[in-house]
């Protein structure tokens, strides 16, 4: 859910430090009737297809790249993220309030 939250917010500044990992939506062993198995998988699928269309549209990149980026962890540096679209500005210190 952090991955929607995250390219939701119209600006988003981050410190040259932070790293993030782009990664498709992931549910735990489910131990429970066949029934609830399937329901969560396809939940799971709707919540992938959403967040692929989010990154794609905030990105500007085909969703076809979004959805392979997202088969593996691509983890990005600050300035990596700003380069694929995810962030808008990166910080190049902290500055103290």
């Amino acid at each position: 859910m952090q991955k929607y939250l995250l390219v939701r917010l119209d600006l988003l500044s981050w410190s040259h430090l932070i790293r993030v990992m782009i990664h498709q939506p992931a549910s735990s062993y489910y131990d429970g009737q066949a029934g609830e198995c399937v329901m969560e998988a396809e939940e799971a699928s709707k919540l992938r297809d959403c967040i692929t269309k989010i990154y794609a549209q905030r990105t500007g990149k085909p969703l076809w790249i979004i959805s392979e980026d997202m088969e593996r962890d691509v983890f990005l540096s600050a300035e990596e993220a700003h380069n694929y679209g995810i962030v808008d500005l990166v910080a190049l210190e902290n500055v103290s309030r």
